[in-house]
């Protein structure tokens, strides 16, 4: 199982990771795509993100940064 794989294994909130790193265009990086019950709690409003590094990816889907709506 590669990184993400159990990343969204472990965090259930998460329906998509689309990893665009390998993509020509645009700002390789990851977009994810919470269940649609959840939310980010920055933006209450929005259940897609993107992020640039699976670091950031990590962070920005904890627990702490993810509610249900």
């Amino acid at each position: 199982m590669n990184p993400l794989q159990k990343l969204k294994a472990q965090r259930p909130w998460i329906e998509i990771i689309d990893d665009e790193r390998d993509c020509p265009f645009g700002d390789n990086g990851f977009i994810v795509t919470l269940r649609k019950e959840y939310s980010f709690a920055l933006d209450p409003d929005c259940g897609i993100r993107g992020f640039d590094t699976f670091a950031e990816l990590k962070k920005g889907t904890s627990k702490k940064a993810v509610c249900s709506i």
